[in-house]
């Protein structure tokens, strides 16, 4: 069994950046793979603040292709959200595995076309 965090079985580190870690979790609870973001102790207040939006705003969301948030909160200080876990390969994974231009430029299309799609039902709500 790996590390515990707010009731998440960690199971490996996805990526992180200068607000904190993504660890790909489980919910033991109802037995799903999530993706837990971490901010770190060291956070701004001002980049708390944006996290805390982030939440908001993602919450009202609703849509097939905007990842579903379960769980926020806060544990010994450092802010935390589980949302859904979206199997797939980064970008540095297809170069490293030596993909052609041909299907970057196809991940890209998608991400590019997925993004949009967000960005739209976010708009039609007011976001």
């Amino acid at each position: 069994m790996g590390k515990m965090f707010a009731g998440l079985e960690i199971l490996g580190t996805l990526g992180q950046g200068g607000m904190g870690v993504v660890y790909k979790a489980r919910d033991p609870g109802v037995d799903r793979v999530v993706a837990l973001k971490v901010l770190t102790e060291q956070t701004s207040a001002d980049a708390r603040e944006r996290f805390k939006r982030e939440v908001t705003l993602t919450s009202k969301l609703r849509h097939p292709n905007i990842v579903r948030l379960y769980k926020v909160g806060q544990v010994k200080g450092r802010l935390f959200l589980c949302m859904d876990y979206v199997e797939g390969k980064t970008m540095k994974e297809l170069v490293a595995e030596g993909a052609s231009q041909p299907e970057m430029v196809v991940c890209l299309q998608k991400v590019v076309t997925r993004s949009t799609m967000r960005m739209n039902r976010a708009s039609s709500i007011g976001i």
